[in-house]
């Protein structure tokens, strides 16, 4: 999904300048309430122990984040802004060929990654099914091909019987691989409902829930917490269940995340130290 709408959305960066103002403002969105939520909230505020964050707190952040996802998507980007200034300059006549050979060098960058211990393999592997979703919003062709109804049908069986068989809190690389199959096609499910019924009021919810994806993410976890209590443990349910207890919990979880945001957007220096969000 974020490899689609980084298309959509996302002018071409055509030198060095934008490179670097790309990722900056990258850092902004995604690092400052990465760093903010795992050493300052999580620590001091949701914490029964007052526990000051160190230098080495700082460095595990980077090799054991609390907030993955933040981290993954940050250093994605950051490929990302290299892909487009190459492809802008090398594939003016957009030829996916093209693309894919510049996809291929961007995944060897990852090399520097490995050496730094940023999870360059977890990187890796999500940048997989993002940059599946930025080629199919620049292609036509294949976007076509993605609201093909038998290409929604066989995505969703697909998923349906994969998903069963994928340890979700594992990191084995089986399951990482799993996973990168399950994730495009539930993607492409998803993409295929939101055009059918986007005039619908789930779609407008939907979308609503979406332009607050960032604090929803880095609260829930908070608040599920606390809402099971230690009394349930998620990795011994089974995967039917599991959907169906976050399918209820979700939603006082969500509007939890969005009223506590409301409250924060008071402080535009709270909006940026708790959301990344300028305005």
């Amino acid at each position: 999904i974020s490899g689609y709408i980084a298309q959509k959305v996302y002018k071409p960066l055509g030198g060095v300048k934008e490179i670097l103002l790309f990722i900056k403002k990258k850092a902004m969105a995604l690092l400052i309430p990465f760093f903010v939520w795992d050493l300052i909230v999580y620590k001091l505020f949701l914490s029964s122990v007052w526990d000051l964050p160190t230098f080495g707190d700082v460095i595990h952040e980077f090799t054991h984040p609390r907030l993955w996802f933040l981290l993954t998507l940050f250093l994605i980007f950051v490929g990302y802004s290299i892909f487009s200034y190459m492809s802008n300059k090398w594939n003016e006549q957009r030829r996916a060929i093209v693309d894919l050979m510049i996809i291929v060098s961007i995944f060897l960058l990852y090399g520097i990654y490995y050496i730094a211990h940023l999870r360059a393999v977890q990187v890796a592997l999500y940048s997989i099914p993002f940059y599946m979703g930025l080629m199919i919003a620049k292609y036509s062709s294949l976007e076509k091909i993605a609201f093909n109804e038998y290409a929604f049908g066989l995505s969703f069986l697909t998923f349906c019987i994969l998903v069963g068989h994928c340890n979700i809190w594992s990191n084995s690389y089986v399951d990482d691989f799993i996973k990168n199959i399950i994730d495009p096609c539930a993607f492409i499910v998803v993409l295929n409902m939101c055009k059918r019924y986007e005039e619908y009021i789930a779609a407008k919810i939907l979308g609503q829930w979406g332009r607050y994806s960032m604090e929803i993410y880095v609260a829930h976890w908070a608040l599920l917490s606390i809402l099971l209590e230690g009394k349930i443990h998620l990795a011994s349910i089974h995967h039917i269940w599991f959907f169906l207890i976050a399918l209820i919990m979700s939603l006082p979880i969500i509007y939890a995340c969005i009223g506590f945001s409301k409250i924060i957007e008071i402080s535009r220096l709270a909006r940026l130290l708790m959301y990344g969000r300028t305005k």
